[in-house]
């Protein structure tokens, strides 16, 4: 007997829903090609480490963050409100970031990546301003986003090397 999908409703839960801590790798990508990667380790709360081999993000909080490039150390918060950097590598392990709420949005299929069950749901709408057709891959067990797709490019960022950690209390 074959499982039902679940509704869009139901993926939405999973990709807003609570985080383990992991380590993985994010890669973006310009056709075939690499366009720029970062190692990444989130705490799961607010707590990020993301290079990308030219910066350093360290992070505890979304009013502060430290980066290091090129030798120079900068703080910038708390007190200037939420600090946003690394949008691209964020919004795949926290899709509550994306705008989904005003989207367009279907499920359309189970799927395997890096052997990993995968929910395929299509979302038209996610720019503003723009009708972008894309299409994801969004892990049954976390709700991470694994892969993003657009119809007009292809593969665009992925997921790779993804380790979940553990919870100590």
């Amino acid at each position: 007997m074959v499982e039902p999908l679940p509704t869009f409703e139901q993926v939405l839960e999973l990709m807003r829903s609570p985080k383990p801590p992991i380590a993985c790798r994010v890669v973006e990508l310009d056709g075939r090609t690499a366009r720029r990667t970062a190692a990444v380790l989130f705490d799961g709360l607010q707590g990020w480490y993301i290079d990308d081999g030219a910066r350093v993000e360290v992070r505890s909080s979304d009013e502060s963050v430290l980066f290091d490039s090129e030798g120079n150390l900068q703080r910038v918060g708390p007190s200037v409100g939420s600090v946003h950097s690394n949008g691209w590598v964020k919004t795949l392990i926290e899709p509550r970031r994306m705008s989904l709420d005003r989207a367009t949005c279907r499920v359309l299929r189970r799927d395997t990546l890096d052997e990993r069950p995968t929910l395929v749901i299509e979302a038209l709408g996610l720019r503003e301003g723009g009708d972008v057709n894309f299409k994801m891959q969004v892990d049954v067990a976390t709700g991470l986003v694994m892969a993003m797709s657009r119809a007009n490019l292809g593969l665009v960022l992925r997921v790779e090397g993804l380790r979940i950690g553990s919870i100590e209390s």
